[in-house]
Parts: structure tokens; sequence; C-alpha cells
């Protein structure tokens, strides 16, 4: 780069003047766009590329072309102009009190894509300057991100009882359980019916792994003297006990069509596990308009919330 060159002028307006030029490929639409006369355009444009040191376009009499160095340039700056342009909308949004960011936890046992998109798309057409974000978490790890602040909105905690009086929940049901393992497990030869602790004990238990950090981890599913497996989510539990690898609990909207399938098998326990009560949580003190729609959205049992309700209670 040449040393007596000065920066150049990548403020708005010059930025606007070059992509609007790369838009029409000639200085007087562009002048007519941006209500501008032709020579200031072309003067414009001549400024900057005297700063970069080289020209950006080849001028005919008719129209101009981007040079590879113009290329380049409209490669480089034309996520910058399009950010540089929704500034002030983001601005906008913090005084109107909409989160520039927002994360929403969602349990392991509900996040489907068929769940979490249609309420993803609400959200973007209500708050389209906000950053949303969200995470899987697992048992009490969708209550630990509430309270280690990693998370301003969670679906799918765990509602037995309150973890803080700092947090509320809004019920949503509860999640019931049934015992599967594969159709050829040896499991399914026991005579017993039904299966005691002690003979399940012999056989290796699925469990997908509790993500809390701060909180106690909790176990979903273990009789004593178990072994057990800890997978990362609930869609490899499903293929470990397809595969044979184990038994454990599943979720019965998960379990139901490999059930009727055939793919799974289930049997008798003496203490089957008890369903899960579900709800949603934040943070007493949240108003931004963000927290403030989805809790309207739970609260009011809206059409947009109903995928996770249908998957709970199938």
């Amino acid at each position: 780069m040449k040393e007596h060159l000065k920066a150049p002028n990548f403020d708005i307006d010059g930025l606007k003047t070059f992509m609007t030029v790369v838009q029409c490929r000639n200085f007087s639409q562009a002048a007519e766009i941006l209500h501008k006369t032709p020579a200031t355009i072309s003067y414009r444009i001549k400024t900057l590329e005297d700063q970069l040191g080289m020209p950006l376009f080849k001028r005919t009499t008719r129209n101009i072309e981007l040079l590879p160095e113009g290329e380049r340039l409209l490669e480089l700056v034309s996520n910058l102009y399009t950010r540089l342009q929704e500034i002030p909308l983001e601005l906008e949004q913090i005084t109107h009190g909409i989160e520039s960011h927002f994360v929403i936890a969602v349990n392991n046992l509900l996040l489907t894509s068929s769940n979490i998109v249609p309420l993803l798309a609400e959200l973007h057409d209500k708050f389209p300057y906000t950053r949303i974000e969200v995470t899987r978490c697992v048992y009490m790890g969708v209550w630990d991100a509430l309270m280690r602040h990693e998370a301003d909105f969670c679906i799918g905690v765990p509602t037995w009882h309150s973890i803080s009086e700092d947090c509320e929940t809004i019920p949503i049901g509860e999640i019931r359980w049934v015992f599967v393992c594969s159709p050829n497990h040896p499991v399914m030869k026991e005579t017993e019916d039904p299966l005691s602790n002690k003979t399940l004990a012999r056989y290796l238990a699925i469990n997908v792994e509790d993500t809390a950090v701060t909180l106690r981890k909790r176990t979903a599913w273990l009789v004593p003297g178990q072994r057990e497996l800890l997978v990362p989510n609930m869609a490899t539990k499903l293929e470990c006990h397809l595969q044979g690898l184990g038994v454990g609990f599943m979720p019965v909207g998960v379990a139901a069509p490999y059930l009727k399938q055939g793919a799974l098998a289930t049997r008798n326990v003496q203490y089957p596990r008890k369903p899960s009560p579900q709800g949603v949580a934040f943070h007493r003190n949240a108003c931004g308009q963000v927290a403030r729609y989805l809790k309207h959205l739970f609260k009011t049992n809206d059409p947009i919330i109903q995928p996770f309700m249908q998957v709970r209670n199938e």
C-alpha cells in the first residue's frame, strides 16, 4: 500500500454511492437515485479510487464495468454496508425495549426442528433485528442455563419443585415414559413379569447425560448396581436402543412409532418411571419485548407453541 495515500473514506454516504453505482452501472442513473448530480457521483468515485490508489471501474461512453479491484471491494464492503444501514434500526429497537440478543434453552426431550422452527419464524417476523439463539440442554441443565444467565427463556424445565424465587414458571404438562429395548435384546427372554430392579440391573442402561454445570446433575433412570452408558442426545439414545445396546425409558411420543413398527419392544417393569412435569421458566425481572411475547404465547396457549404440547401428550 502506498504510504502517501489517505485511508479511504468509507462513511455511509461513500459506501452508498459506490454500491448504487455498482447496481446501476451508470453514473447518471445512480445520480437520479441518490438525488445528486452525475458530476458529484463521478467526483465521489474518483476520490475513492484516488484514495485506494487504483481504478475500480472501466468507463465507456454508455456505462461502466467493475474491474477486478472493484469486484473485490464489492465483496469486502457489501456486508459492512448492510450492517451500517441496520445500525439505526437496531438502536431504535433497544429504545423500544427489544432485546438485541436473546437465548432460548430447550429441553433435549422437546427440541425438534418441527417444534422450534415455527416459533423461530414467528420471533424473527416480530423482532427481525434481534439475534435469536437456541441451545439444547438436558434435564437440570435447562434450569442451570437460566440460573447462570446463559439463557433468557427456557422451554422444558423440570417443575417438580421451585429452583429459585427469582424465576417464574408456567406449567405445560408432563412427559410420559415407556420402557423400551430392541425386540432381540436378552431382556425380552426374561420370564419375570413385571421385571424387578434386580433383573434389570443385569442390563446396560442408556441415558442422556445431564448438561448441568453448577446444579447437581440428575440421572434419568438407573436401578441400584446397573451399568450406564451416557450419550449426548435423544437421537443417539434411540439409536442405541434400536441397535440392542441397552434398555431404558423413552418419551411415549418418541417411542410410539418404533413400537408400532416393531423396531422397539417394551416390557412391564415393577417400578415404572413416573411422568415428568414440564414448564417454561424465565427471570421474574425479565421485561424485554421478546421475553414478554414468549410469556404471552405460553400463558395463552397460542397455536404457535402447540408442537411442544403435542410431543408431550402423545
